[in-house]
């Protein structure tokens, strides 16, 4: 079995505190929440663009791999389907180029708005990303929280799509 550990909530520690921790606990992989955090872009770390293979090659001496990039931003916001779109498609890019093969989204409510408004949203912003998933190679995991904890929604969202790019991280807490 293969374990890895989420970056969240992690604060003031450096890109190789989490390095040395995976190592250290023989953890396979780092799931890291928020690329655009300043640890992973400080020199040395793994988004740094001073070097950007140092850290590709520290992770594979230490035989640890980026396992999932978690996004940030809510696709249930109609507002921001352009903005969310890049940033999404930032991270697919930002996955490919260190051989991650999952980016985590999500989509949480969204004050006054309707869940088929929610559900047309995230279909829109969705049929921008997975192309760029799938030429990639990466696989947008949908998150079992927010709108879809519940099940049968998240099911009829994955039925909509039916691509191999596209599929289902079950948050049990959720």
């Amino acid at each position: 079995m293969k374990l890895s550990f989420s970056t969240d909530y992690w604060k003031n520690y450096t890109w190789s505190d989490f390095c040395l921790f995976a190592k250290e606990m023989q953890f396979s992989g780092i799931e890291i929440h928020d690329i655009e955090q300043d640890v992973f872009r400080a020199p040395g770390a793994i988004f740094s663009p001073d070097n950007p293979g140092y850290a590709a090659r520290k992770l594979a001496n230490l035989k640890i791999n980026i396992c999932c990039l978690d996004t940030t931003c809510n696709m249930a916001d109609a507002e921001r389907i352009q903005g969310n779109a890049a940033v999404i498609n930032n991270y697919i890019y930002a996955a490919a180029s260190v051989g991650a093969p999952y980016v985590r989204v999500y989509a949480h409510h969204i004050d006054g708005m309707s869940d088929e408004g929610e559900d047309a949203a995230v279909a829109e912003l969705l049929t921008q990303v997975i192309p760029e998933a799938e030429k990639k190679g990466v696989v947008l995991l949908v998150e079992t929280s927010g709108i879809y904890a519940d099940t049968s929604r998240l099911a009829s969202l994955l039925r909509v799509f039916a691509c191999d790019n596209l599929g289902a991280l079950w948050d049990i807490c959720h």
